[in-house]
């Protein structure tokens, strides 16, 4: 196992030769600063991709996040840092796959965390008015996704959307985190979406960044974050984990 720092290749750059594919997962969160996605998202990924080349590797697969896709990211740097970062690797020589999963799920993620804790409130705040659509998806089923594209040798020099068998309003999933978790459907508070993250903005820049919540982390309340059909999501879907079943999973972990 080799332990090295993506904003340092001197600490990997020996590990990639003989390389035939990287595949890059690595990425600072939405409730990182800006700088710091900007340094980890971007520049880190320009630096691996230099050194993929300067090693001799032709191939790379990049799991982005669907929030390179929402349609304004003015106020949300992490799907701004995931998009540059998108653009860094089709403009590289490599052969590459953009993998862009939706709402990924698993025990330790901290999107699961936060919705739970939202859900599980006595008032449930929902920020918008709760219709934006979403596809939550399995960490195993986006697992199950890179592995299939590594064994097909699939580097097609394509963006694939992929998330989980249920589409959903975000109101739906909340409550449906809640019942997964024994309680009732119980009641929810609809707060405006753009005062709050104006609000955000202002205390962020008083407080020095420093806030548990960022405007940017409300986008995914008023933006779908729903996949594009193709033909990976049609071989995956049958042994995809339905929405009810993982999160039942999660409830009881």
């Amino acid at each position: 196992m080799l332990s090295g720092d993506l904003a340092d290749p001197a600490t990997y750059q020996a590990a990639l030769a003989g390389c035939d594919a990287v595949v890059h997962l690595a990425a600072a969160t939405g409730s990182a600063s800006d700088r710091d996605l900007q340094l980890v998202n971007v520049e880190a990924t320009r630096w691996l991709l230099d050194s993929c080349e300067r090693q001799g590797v032709g191939r790379i697969l990049f799991v982005s996040s669907i929030a390179a896709d929402y349609p304004d990211l003015s106020r949300y740097p992490y799907g701004r840092s995931k998009l540059a970062a998108e653009t860094l690797v089709r403009q590289s020589p490599l052969d590459y796959t953009i993998l862009r999963p939706t709402i990924v799920l698993g025990r330790e993620s901290p999107i699961w965390q936060k919705l739970r804790g939202l859900a599980m409130l006595p008032v449930m705040p929902v920020f918008g008015d709760g219709s934006a659509r979403v596809q939550p998806i399995s960490v195993e089923d986006v697992a199950h996704a890179m592995v299939y594209l590594l064994d097909h040798s699939r580097f097609s020099n394509e963006v694939l959307e992929l998330g989980g068998p249920d589409v959903l309003t975000m109101l739906g999933l909340l409550r449906r985190i809640r019942k997964a978790c024994g309680k009732s459907e119980g009641l929810a508070l609809r707060i405006p979406a753009r005062p709050v993250q104006f609000a955000l903005g202002v205390l962020g820049k008083v407080a020095g960044g420093r806030l548990p919540v960022s405007p940017g982390q409300l986008v995914p309340f008023i933006s779908d974050g729903v996949a594009d059909p193709s033909d990976l999501a049609t071989v995956l879907r049958p042994t995809m984990i339905p929405l009810d079943d993982l999160l039942g999973q999660l409830a009881a972990a």
